[in-house]
């Protein structure tokens, strides 16, 4: 997967810019604010149609109606266009090769994107809301099936939480109960077999960075299925055990006046050593398991779809040590990177920006 070249305008501080990238290492440099992760953002939204960094109309460069983004993509070796606008009046269009895509189950999975931020070490330090958007959103990057099934269940929680809000009686929440189960049952079992993987992948990873001194271990945490981590579970078995904590906790979710189990309220757990991250690791330890999620990330998207992903990093190198970076950068050989960073740094194709603007493009 490469992205060949891309054409913005009117987006955050970008009036109009167009940018070629090389297939390795493209270096986009200048000074904080300038619009270097601006371009990464709009990059982000061919791949998932939502921004990383707030909402849609924040995507609209003060004073102009609309922004407008056109890229081309190398997909298994075809070329494929995405073209997107966002107006703070009509809402926002989509295209693929030219056609119109009307949801976002459309959009995802055509352009697989990986981005490495500072915020990323929020996955193991934040709540589960974090670790879930985590999950669903890599997941669904490689499955059209799991997000089909999370727009379904997401419905389906809604439309339960509507009834218990009224006092409805038991046998029009239980009507509920059967294709609420089913459809969880699909996202939970996509998400141990996906985990599994993801912990294999992250684990080896981990071990090379931390010198062999550290293991890492992420597991599935949920209600109803107790301490089975990531171990192979039949989805007929996900599927009844969820259904009879429905059953189970149906006075607790009436008081409460919403759905309190199901893959809507899991979470992961990542250890170092056996200890919970989150509460017992250093920050640099936090910040080497989240390097290893996405690294494993990465792999995995290759594993899954037979190629590596376009990697996007955001003013990331600076905060790694000698060590983090060498892993981080044994990618560079594999996938194609477009970095940020404030100095001139490494070999390839580089670009300068000032002020949403291409000052100078070298190429080394």
């Amino acid at each position: 997967m490469k992205i060949k070249e891309i054409s913005i305008s009117g987006f955050r501080n970008i009036d109009r810019l167009r940018l070629e990238f090389k297939d390795l290492y493209n270096l986009i440099y200048g000074e904080n604010a300038s619009g270097k992760t601006s371009i990464l953002e709009a990059i982000y939204y061919c791949a998932f149609g939502k921004s990383f960094r707030g909402r849609d109309l924040d995507l609209v460069k003060k004073g102009n109606e609309f922004c407008r983004v056109e890229a081309v993509f190398e997909k298994n070796s075809n070329i494929q266009k995405i073209e997107y606008a966002v107006s703070s009046e009509k809402g926002k269009w989509f295209k693929i090769d030219g056609k119109n895509v009307r949801t976002t189950a459309e959009i995802i999975q055509n352009i697989n994107v990986v981005l490495f931020s500072p915020d990323d070490l929020s996955i193991v330090k934040d709540g589960p809301a974090v670790r879930r958007s985590f999950l669903n959103k890599e997941i669904s990057g490689i499955s059209k099936l799991y997000y089909s099934d999370l727009v379904k269940y997401s419905n389906i929680v809604k439309q339960r939480n509507a009834l218990l809000k009224r006092r409805a009686g038991n046998i029009d929440i239980e009507i509920w109960n059967e294709s609420m189960s089913e459809s969880a049952s699909g996202i939970v079992n996509k998400r141990l077999k996906f985990m599994k993987t993801l912990n294999e992948i992250s684990q080896r990873i981990h071990f090379d960075i931390s010198d062999g001194r550290e293991k890492l271990e992420i597991r599935y945490k949920s209600s109803y299925l107790k301490n089975t981590g990531n171990e192979d579970i039949e989805r007929e078995e996900i599927k009844i055990r969820i259904l009879n904590s429905l059953v189970k906790n149906l006075e607790k979710d009436r008081i409460k006046g919403f759905c309190c189990t199901g893959p809507h309220a899991d979470d992961f757990d990542i250890l170092i050593n056996g200890m919970n991250a989150k509460t017992h690791a250093s920050q640099g330890q936090q910040r080497t398991a989240a390097l290893s999620l996405k690294l494993a990330e990465v792999e995995l998207v290759k594993y899954e779809t037979g190629e590596f992903p376009v990697v996007l990093l955001d003013d990331i190198l600076s905060e790694l040590d000698f060590k983090r970076r060498s892993q981080l950068e044994r990618i560079f050989e594999k996938a194609q990177i477009i970095l940020t960073n404030t100095e001139n740094t490494g070999n390839g194709n580089k670009i300068k920006v000032k002020e949403g603007n291409i000052e100078r493009d070298e190429r080394d």
